[in-house]
């Protein structure tokens, strides 16, 4: 079981650095490149949406993006987490960097129970090298409301909802559009990563 973990993390290192030779071939030090803005988002399909009994019928989204050079970095607090997971910091709602024209988009999903903001400690560390982290809490099954037994047992839905998310985000007003292509995509599932099939999926 280990083994496998660790096959997974070393697969997810090697697509990241392959699959976007800019980051391979473009940045030299390991330091960040970019300050990391935050940003959240609520999303709710046009269609009919398995729910799976949550009290919130909505796709809440956490945003982490490479944040132009002025923005101002705070701690992130978030009640009851703070003092258990890495939150890190960053400046909220700020302005996208100007530059390259796209950033690839990575879809994270947490793991059974938890939520969007544990997932913190991997897309500020995303965003910081240039990548724009979306991480939903699953309907059901996050650690900001009641659990439902919907939403343990029908896990296949959480496919559905980083789906949802994906189509949101390219079509969304600050991180659609011409700066967010998504050459690639990979979703951070029930512990290893996975590619989604759309591949190269931008607008026009």
């Amino acid at each position: 079981m280990l083994n496998r973990a660790w096959r997974n993390l070393a697969l997810f290192a090697c697509l990241l650095a392959f699959s976007f030779p800019r980051l391979a071939q473009g940045q030299q030090k390991l330091g960040p490149a970019y300050k990391v803005g935050i940003a959240f988002r609520s999303f709710v399909p046009k269609e009919p949406y398995n729910w799976r009994g949550a009290k919130t019928q909505a796709l809440l989204t956490t945003v982490w993006y490479p944040a132009a050079s002025s923005a101002v970095e705070k701690p992130v607090q978030v009640p009851g987490m703070s003092q258990l997971f890495v939150t890190g910091r960053a400046a909220q709602d700020a302005g996208l960097a100007p530059s390259p024209a796209k950033f690839p988009l990575i879809v994270l999903s947490h793991g059974t129970g938890g939520s969007a903001l544990q997932m913190a400690w991997l897309g500020h560390e995303l965003a910081a090298h240039g990548y724009i982290a979306a991480a939903i809490n699953h309907p059901g099954n996050n650690g900001t409301e009641a659990y439902t037994a919907l939403g343990f047992s029908t896990w296949w839905e959480r496919a559905r909802d980083l789906s949802t998310v994906i189509d949101n985000m390219l079509s969304d007003s600050t991180f659609g559009g011409p700066k967010d292509s998504a050459a690639l995509m990979y979703r951070w599932q029930w512990g290893g990563p996975r590619r989604d099939p759309r591949e190269d999926r931008g607008p026009g």
